[in-house]
């Protein structure tokens, strides 16, 4: 966690300090679900796939001919449906912070990867349990068609837990804490603005 808010105060020093700040678009479609991790069992969350949207900023520093950081602002929502009898559909946005290293393999294909900050500003859940602080790591491809153009893909893992449920084994009577994260593919264009 630490390390995660270290690089984040880096971008936003490096961004800073930079008089001349040209700062491009992107926007694209997410697939996200809630899984359970660190589980003595292993329970399913109940939680299906929703696909949402995200828009943004990011600007582009080059550290050396290959390497890039990319801080990234944007708007993003994170959707799921618990499958049960109701079929509750659960929106998450968050204002995301990424701050993404890429390194270019070849002129038109990044390796990109680093972590990211999202702070919740709005769910559609009546009960608030969601947390409203969420991290965890990113790493994906960034195809370049021109100098202006690029798509990019990128999958989300969290690291901080967003919500915890109890699930009780109805023939036991046992119960175990499940902590459910976000995990997220996003497919995204960009435009650089020059």
């Amino acid at each position: 966690m630490k390390f995660i808010v270290v690089t984040i105060m880096f971008c936003f020093i490096a961004l800073g300090s930079n008089g001349q700040l040209a700062l491009s678009l992107k926007g694209g479609i997410n697939i996200s679900d809630m899984v359970v991790r660190n589980s003595s069992s292993r329970y399913s969350s109940g939680y299906k796939s929703g696909t949402s949207f995200h828009i943004g900023v990011f600007t582009k520093f080059e550290l050396s001919e290959r390497i890039n950081l990319i801080p990234d602002l944007q708007f993003i929502q994170k959707k799921s449906s618990i499958d049960n009898a109701t079929s509750s559909k659960i929106k998450l946005s968050y204002i995301e912070l990424p701050c993404i290293f890429s390194y270019q393999l070849v002129p038109w294909l990044a390796v990109e990867a680093g972590p990211s900050v999202a702070f919740k500003i709005g769910d559609n859940t009546v009960t608030k349990y969601f947390n409203s602080i969420d991290a965890g790591a990113n790493a994906g491809l960034r195809f370049t068609f021109d100098s202006n153009w690029s798509f990019l893909t990128r999958y989300y893992y969290g690291l901080i837990t967003v919500d915890k449920t109890y699930r009780t084994s109805v023939p036991t009577g046992t119960g175990d804490l499940m902590r459910l994260y976000n995990q997220n593919l996003q497919f995204a264009v960009a435009y650089f603005l020059e």
